[in-house]
């Protein structure tokens, strides 16, 4: 994950834009993105317009994605604030990596590498559990999950990993 200070500095810097946006009428550019957003505003979601007044990621570049990834404008605080962090690169103030990730953690890798890591344990633990749902038994479905991902461990190794985890929380409707 990348380094959560730097994340927070970068919060900072979206709250410190959203709070200039407020009062910009003196400032043509950051005046018309204004008007822009507030009609790109009208047709979306209600769950949008929440998840934009608030954090919807831990980190502020991660954010603009998922707000791509969705097909949803992103709020101009958040593309003015990645303006800042390309300028500061321009300015050769850093790599882009440290610019938006903070500092990468020793032994680590990379924040790309983290993130990647991080997503094929979540699509792990979701294969396994739905194996698990279909009733296989636990190596089984482990021998499953290795079979789909192509991975490079054996089914022991998955079976480590998710030791102590017996599916996800299941809510069921009462019955009558």
């Amino acid at each position: 994950m990348s380094d959560n200070r730097h994340d927070e500095k970068l919060w900072k810097r979206v709250e410190e834009w959203r709070e200039r946006l407020a009062d910009c009428e003196n400032y043509p550019v950051l005046s018309a993105l204004k008007e822009s957003w507030a009609v790109l505003q009208e047709d979306q979601p209600e769950f949008m317009k929440k998840i934009h007044r608030g954090r919807m990621s831990h980190n502020p570049i991660v954010a603009l994605m998922f707000c791509i990834e969705t097909g949803e404008y992103p709020a101009p605080e958040l593309l003015l604030t990645m303006l800042d962090c390309y300028r500061e690169y321009m300015n050769e103030e850093g790599d882009l990596e440290r610019l938006f990730f903070g500092r990468p953690k020793q032994k680590v890798g990379n924040y790309a590498r983290q993130e990647a890591k991080e997503n094929l344990d979540i699509v792990i633990k979701a294969r396994f559990n739905k194996h698990l749902k279909d009733g296989l038994p636990r190596k089984d479905a482990a021998e499953r999950v290795v079979n789909e991902l192509g991975l490079t461990v054996d089914a022991d190794s998955i079976l480590r990993k998710l030791r102590g985890f017996n599916g996800f929380m299941q809510t069921t409707q009462p019955k009558g």
